[in-house]
């Protein structure tokens, strides 16, 4: 992959570092690593769930609202503002703010003492991380336009890598200490990168202020007419719903069921979503870049086929007799558990014009986390409480069986945005040419 090539005066290139020279992938391993931070910080509450609802005395619903509704719903909403905030101010400064943001209220989050003060520091971090997946996109877009699905695939890297830091050495920390303790450490990492952010993150030419007309557009007009989108929209929901319960429940059904503590559970499973995920990930991007070149619906294609493949495993993994029956069911979907992101993502920019790219993503992840993942964790946990005589291992598992359902709707969706694709990239090609 080539990265952005700046213009600059020639007397002035010798006397830069690598930094200047090669903006792009200096830009695009700084933002995997604010990726990497950000998944940290998200994913960590879940292998202390069970820490937290003994010291402070919640129900899985409260729980599933804390991690759910708190988090992601706000998260959702306020990527909106963010994405045309970035626009206008610059991507570098809305991302570093917002890291400095979700790391100060992480650690902040280890000092709640009830329910209300932990989910209002989670809606804070939720504020935080919503800045930066939408300016991220937009920014890798036009860094390796070439090679965007690649490109896409090294930054959603992050998101397994992070999972793996957080459930493991958060595990760990709480086990050694408390809950507590865990989010002071784990937060506070997050200052110095946002220093580096603004340190050495370049910001490529914008074209919104080369075409007035184009500005004068609606994008939501242009987001929602597009088929491909509305049902990229959809799917990412329907997704989001069970994806989210399965990474919230997982750790507090493997410690119900079979008696485990938080580092026992956290070290493998942590290990086995971050190498996992991160074959997956690599796999989707090289796969999707690859294959377009014969059909760009290949990449959508291979979504619906992991979609499926990986419901009866899920089923398998929430009813299995050992902890390691679980983890051997568990690797397949979790290798397609972030296998989505490069071929939606690529197919986003796509179907759309450059104005649009970061509010494409955060319409996208307004519905995938604002509907999907604020309500999965909830409905789960609303399942869980509710089949309670059927001990706390056995009702989650039945909870967790429901909501895995739900891929097989989000694949039908994936399915017929495949469909779509190859109408809506010629439409796109002739607004270009006639432009």
């Amino acid at each position: 992959m080539t990265g952005l090539r700046i213009r600059e005066p020639r007397g002035a290139r010798d006397e830069k570092g690598i930094f200047h020279r090669y903006p792009g992938s200096v830009g695009l391993a700084l933002l995997t690593c604010v990726y990497v931070l950000s998944f940290v910080d998200r994913k960590l509450p879940f292998i202390l769930i069970e820490a937290i609802k003994s010291d402070l005395d919640l129900s899985d619903t409260q729980i599933g609202l804390m991690t759910g509704v708190a988090f992601t719903l706000i998260y959702a909403v306020a990527g909106i503002p963010l994405s045309i905030a970035a626009n206008r101010f610059g991507r570098r400064r809305i991302i570093g703010c917002c890291v400095i943001l979700w790391s100060m209220l992480t650690a902040a989050g280890g000092l709640a003492t009830n329910f209300w003060q932990l989910a209002l520091a989670r809606t804070g971090v939720a504020i935080g991380e919503a800045g930066v997946v939408p300016s991220a996109h937009a920014l890798i877009g036009a860094y390796f336009p070439e090679a965007r699905a690649k490109a896409l695939a090294i930054f959603s890297m992050g998101a397994p890598i992070g999972v793996l830091i957080g459930l493991a050495l958060g595990g760990w920390i709480n086990d050694l200490a408390n809950w507590r303790v865990a989010m002071l450490v784990l937060g506070l990492p997050g200052i110095p990168v946002a220093i580096a952010v603004f340190l050495l993150l370049r910001e490529p030419p914008s074209d919104c202020s080369k075409r007035p007309s184009e500005r004068r557009s609606t994008a939501l007009g242009d987001l929602f007419g597009c088929s491909t989108f509305r049902h990229l929209v959809a799917a990412g929901a329907l997704f989001g719903c069970a994806s989210g319960a399965t990474m919230t429940f997982t750790p507090a059904f493997a410690m119900r069921s079979f008696g485990l503590s938080a580092t026992q559970v956290g070290v493998p499973y942590g290990l086995l979503v971050g190498v996992a995920g991160a074959c997956g990930v690599l796999l989707s991007g090289y796969l999707t870049d690859r294959l377009r070149q014969r059909d760009p619906r290949w990449g959508l294609w291979l979504i619906c086929c992991a979609l499926i493949i990986s419901v009866p495993l899920h089923l398998a993994a929430w009813h299995a007799s050992s902890f390691g029956v679980m983890m051997i069911a568990l690797l397949i979907p979790e290798l397609f558990q972030l296998y989505y992101a490069p071929p939606t993502f690529s197919a986003i920019q796509a179907v759309m014009p450059a104005r649009h790219h970061a509010m494409g993503s955060a319409i996208f992840l307004l519905f995938a986390t604002g509907v999907g993942i604020s309500l999965g964790p909830f409905l789960t946990g609303l399942l869980s409480d509710r089949l309670a005589h059927l001990g706390a291992g056995a009702a989650l598992g039945w909870a967790l069986s429901a909501l895995t359902l739900i891929k097989i709707w989000s694949a039908a969706h994936f399915a017929m945005a495949a469909s779509r694709l190859p109408f809506d990239i010629a439409e796109r090609e002739r607004e270009v040419d006639g432009s």
